[in-house]
């Protein structure tokens, strides 16, 4: 690139010293080795963990916990633990800049992404370090700015020791808080020492985090008859997406599209003038790569209005505020911010952005996210969103069971399975599905008949709004138990009208068995304890049961 002040050259690719006086040629250089001090010091841990993290036990928890057995309640000694972690991780970097700090969090974000493709069986190892960024820029918001200093980050000696901390904190932080919400009684040194987790919590986090579910934003129908009867009835996931995009553009003035030329148009202007940057190699022939480039830069032909826009809503700020408790320093949350913002700067990585653009896509259609990402509540597209990939989750679902040997599933016209129904027709057979008093029992979903096990299988399917934090995990997923009754009462009606069921849809006579299988759009905390305290209910993610 060339150098806006001194005019001269400055290769942000390849190895160089800078030995220059101009200040401006010394602050891209520099910005370029504090990504890579980032990347190659969580690199360091993840090859040496078992020596770093065996120093804080046998220096720190060891003598404490010898100190306090018996002495100090688990809870308290973890926190007195846990916020004295805190105090060294203030002092290490007490000195530094807390721009620099923050920015660092950029080339970490890059490597998290890049994780996911190079060892695609381990994608744990990618939510591991999007979680340290997270917390990391969590903890350096919990700092007071005038304890910050003005020294340049040269070696990675402090910034390894601060990565190291902030996975101990991550840790202790969330068990106590776990302890707390989930009633554990664990002693002092469980709490200190190991990430505590029950088989619940380790499914969902397994099914949440490190699994590649299949998204019901993105179904894809293989019948091109069902696809043509979505598209009369303008049910279909680009459709979908379009009523969101638009409905965003409408209340804070950028798209998805927006968003995507912003990607662009900001990689197309850093390349032409030389601001990317090879931050560290992780093979042989491949870099990660992170770029910046100035406000002004960008071409006049973008729009101002939603330039402004996007830098608003997508830059990467912490989320943890002063005065807030301990706990929201760890939350986990659904990360699809992707920008970060010095002065007149703007700066991201190259695979994280097309990540968190393709995340964010994905989330919008909720109103829970729609109410994170911008503070207001979700107007009816949103809502009709929801509603409409519930029942494309439906059509998909009988699709896959109408393709399936010894599966039998009805169809509401030809080539297109029967779903979303309150009525029961054929053969001269029409029966509403009601109650004792005539009341609407509600919609089934989607229906098939094992044909040889003789199983009517009844789905119920809830596209509902993921939690993003323990808490609102534990509060808004056992809402699922509210749905039992209902879902308990259709199965009900369809054993008491079986003969009839039989008869309209030309089954073979004989005795069935009634089962439910309820499949959630994202895992339920309560899934399985669901499944194993309702014998005729089973439990599925869709993800689950389009691959049975």
């Amino acid at each position: 690139m060339e150098c806006p002040s001194c005019k001269n050259q400055v290769n942000l690719k390849e190895e160089e010293n800078f030995e220059g006086n101009c200040p401006h040629c010394g602050f891209y250089i520099y910005l370029r080795h504090t990504l890579r001090i980032a990347c190659t010091s969580y690199l360091q841990i993840d090859k040496n963990e078992d020596i770093y993290f065996k120093n804080i036990h046998q220096r720190i928890y060891n003598p404490f916990i010898n100190e306090h057995i018996g002495q100090l309640a688990p809870l308290k000694g973890a926190i007195s633990i846990g916020e004295y972690l805190i105090k060294q991780f203030k002092n290490l970097l007490k000195d530094y800049p807390k721009e620099d700090l923050l920015f660092m969090m950029l080339g970490l974000r890059e490597l998290a992404t890049w994780k996911i493709h190079l060892e695609p069986d381990d994608v744990w190892a990618a939510v591991h370090a999007r979680n340290l960024s997270h917390v990391f820029s969590n903890l350096i918001s919990y700092i007071e700015q005038e304890t910050f200093g003005e020294n340049g980050i040269v070696e990675d000696t402090d910034i390894i020791s601060a990565f190291v901390l902030t996975e101990e904190i991550d840790k202790i932080i969330s068990n106590v808080f776990n302890t707390h919400i989930f009633g554990w009684e664990p002693t002092l040194t469980d709490i200190i020492k190991t990430r505590i987790e029950n088989d619940y919590l380790s499914l969902y986090h397994q099914y949440f985090e490190v699994e590649e579910l299949q998204k019901p934003e993105e179904i894809i129908f293989n019948n091109t008859t069902i696809e043509k009867f979505l598209g009369q009835r303008n049910i279909q996931t680009v459709k979908i997406k379009k009523s969101v995009n638009d409905e965003l553009d409408k209340l804070f003035g950028f798209s998805f599209l927006d968003l995507h030329d912003f990607r662009k148009v900001v990689i197309s202007v850093a390349e032409e003038n030389g601001q990317v940057f090879d931050i560290c190699p992780l093979t042989e022939d491949k870099y990660m790569r992170a770029l910046f480039i100035f406000k002004e830069q960008l071409p006049e032909v973008f729009n101002q209005e939603k330039l402004l826009n996007i830098i608003k809503y997508m830059s990467y700020k912490p989320s943890f505020k002063k005065g807030d408790k301990l706990d929201k320093l760890t939350d986990p949350y659904l990360d699809y911010k992707f920008i970060f913002e010095y002065e007149d700067l703007l700066a991201f990585g190259i695979m994280d952005s097309a990540n968190s653009i393709t995340m964010f896509e994905n989330i919008a259609s909720s109103d829970h996210f729609i109410q994170n990402i911008f503070g207001q509540f979700a107007t009816k597209v949103f809502k009709k969103a929801q509603e409409n990939t519930a029942y494309l989750i439906g059509m998909k679902i009988a699709e896959s069971f109408f393709n399936k040997e010894n599966y039998f599933v009805p169809i509401q016209q030809k080539g297109v399975p029967l779903v979303n129904f309150k009525t029961v027709n054929g053969n001269g057979i029409k029966k509403k599905i009601v109650n004792q008093n005539n009341m609407d029992l509600g919609d089934i979903d989607a229906v098939c008949v094992d044909i040889q096990k003789k199983q009517l299988i009844l789905m119920e399917v809830k596209y509902y709004k993921p939690a993003v934090r323990n808490m609102d995990m534990i509060k808004k997923d056992k809402k699922i138990f509210e749905d039992i009754p209902k879902i308990k009462a259709r199965a009900e009606w369809f054993k008491d009208n079986i003969e009839d069921i039989v008869k309209a849809w030309g089954l073979e006579s004989g005795s069935y068995t009634v089962f439910t299988y309820l499949v959630t759009g994202r895992p339920n905390f309560y899934g399985k304890q669901l499944e194993e305290e309702n014998e005729e209910i089973k439990y599925f993610t869709y993800d689950e049961i389009i691959r049975l």
